[in-house]
């Protein structure tokens, strides 16, 4: 408990609050929350609000449907963004700090977002040329955000499927086209090294797993193409399972259910027109959906329950590839305990001065600056060529990965005795303000833009690293 206090000893309001947002459904009695979210009587739920009691008596508020743990946190983390900012930990002066953790912690939480996979070829989803402006007029979409609604998924599976294919990557599929990349890899030798406690990835490509990391090691908060699942029934199938339909821009059918009257578009509808009076009925079984959380679905139990458990025992949080838009993702940060630091890696500015290291540029360049100073550059570089995804932890040992981590142990071993003094590429801006090429950020006062590859031009710093070496 004592790691919670200030350094007065009290418990900050700003704890309590995030305490709150963790523990309120286990803590409130049951009417109370949804009178602190509507401000009525009611509850928060369209289903419970249009009765309040039943023959057996009141309508209890915690049903399955009344509030989601999504909600009330997303709710709570709009309030902990305004009045209780994330304050830096005071004893985390610059990237050593950092450096240092990861070497010798056991307990690191990687918070990931769709920034690790754009050098992959998966555009993101906000920016000039990701995933909405890309659907932006395309399908009969009112906005392009419509493609990931449950109730338009519900009606018209066949416009998802029509698109699904060019964001399409699951465990086990033969023809995924995508490849992890520098920042996946890093993850797994987090874990290689005992370093890794979780992964938390908003990303439903699965490269996390594709790259080799433990199962146990990942949470998909926005669920993957990984796993499908009938609408109705709840079948479940692997990913993979699904790839030749997804390949044909065809709607997988569940197996199990009975084909029920279902407005279809005609055959020789390609793609399929929106207009919804060419549909014809047909009697089809209900579609299988992949199990990537659409807009109007909870998040996974998992990522609610891991979070409490991984939060109060992280030892530093790596925000890599996000910039923390997206609740209640976004409030992870803010519920860390007070000593923990938590650093940024990502292309623009996150929430500035919240974080007490932040390195900016590309996503691929800063982790392999980081893995140069961990000396894990060898195994990253030999996780690359090697090409072989996923490699089980008795195989990486005995194939060339294995001789690679021999070559890396014996030069760590050799250079504890030297002070070795690395160029690297960076900017000091502000303090615990590293910026490195690909970056686009304002600099100083100015308001100017640093674009990629402007950095390339400077004449490279100097980082000097005479702390212990990985062993």
């Amino acid at each position: 408990m004592n790691r919670w206090l200030d350094r007065h000893g009290h418990l900050p309001v700003s704890m309590v609050l995030r305490t709150i947002a963790v523990l309120a459904p286990s803590l409130l009695p049951p009417p109370v929350l949804p009178l602190l979210l509507s401000g009525t009587g009611r509850s928060a739920s369209p289903d419970s609000a249009s009765s309040a009691s039943t023959s057996s008596g009141p309508r209890p508020y915690f049903g399955r449907r009344t509030l989601s743990e999504t909600g009330m946190v997303k709710l709570l983390g709009s309030v902990l963004k305004e009045v209780c900012p994330r304050s830096r930990v005071e004893w985390v002066k610059g990237v050593e700090d950092v450096i240092s953790l990861l070497r010798s912690s056991a307990d690191v939480i990687v918070l990931a977002g769709a920034g690790i996979s754009v050098n992959c070829g998966i555009p993101d989803f906000r920016s000039e040329d990701g995933i909405y402006a890309r659907l932006k007029g395309r399908f009969g979409l009112k906005k392009p955000e419509d493609m990931f609604s449950l109730p338009l998924f519900l009606r018209r599976p066949d416009i998802f499927y029509s698109f699904a294919e060019e964001i399409y990557c699951a465990p086990g599929a033969a023809s995924n086209r995508f490849r992890p990349g520098a920042a996946h890899l890093f993850f797994r030798l987090l874990s290689e090294k005992g370093r890794l406690r979780r992964v938390y990835t908003q990303n439903i490509d699965s490269l996390d797993l594709l790259a080799g990391v433990p199962k146990d090691k990942v949470v998909q908060c926005h669920g993957s193409f990984a796993t499908a699942s009938c609408v109705e029934c709840g079948w479940q199938c692997e990913g993979s399972e699904i790839e030749d339909a997804v390949k044909a821009k065809r709607v997988p059918r569940c197996p199990v259910c009975p084909p029920k009257p279902t407005k279809v578009p005609p055959p020789d509808s390609n793609p399929p027109a929106f207009d919804e009076s060419t549909l014809v009925e047909e009697l089809v079984p209900p579609p299988l959906k992949p199990d990537i959380v659409f807009f109007g679905e909870q998040l996974p139990s998992s990522f609610h329950r891991l979070i409490q458990e991984d939060l109060p025992s992280c030892s530093v949080m790596l925000i890599i590839g996000t910039s923390l838009q997206v609740a209640p993702v976004s409030t992870m940060p803010k519920l860390l305990p007070p000593d923990i630091p938590a650093a940024v890696i990502n292309k623009t500015l996150v929430k500035p001065g919240e974080f007490d290291v932040e390195l900016l540029g590309d996503v691929d360049e800063v982790v392999g600056w980081l893995c140069k100073q961990l000396r894990w550059n060898g195994l990253l570089e030999e996780l690359k060529r090697s090409g072989e995804l996923p490699v089980e932890r008795e195989q990486l040992m005995d194939g060339e990965l294995g001789a690679a981590e021999g070559k890396e142990d014996r030069e760590t071993s050799q250079s504890s005795q030297e002070n070795i003094e690395d160029e690297v590429p960076y900017r000091l801006i502000q303090p615990n303000q590293y910026v490195f090429p690909g970056a686009v950020v304002g600099l100083g006062e100015s308001g100017g833009k640093h674009k990629p590859g402007e950095l390339d031009k400077d004449p490279p710093h100097t980082y000097s690293d005479d702390s212990d070496e990985e062993t």
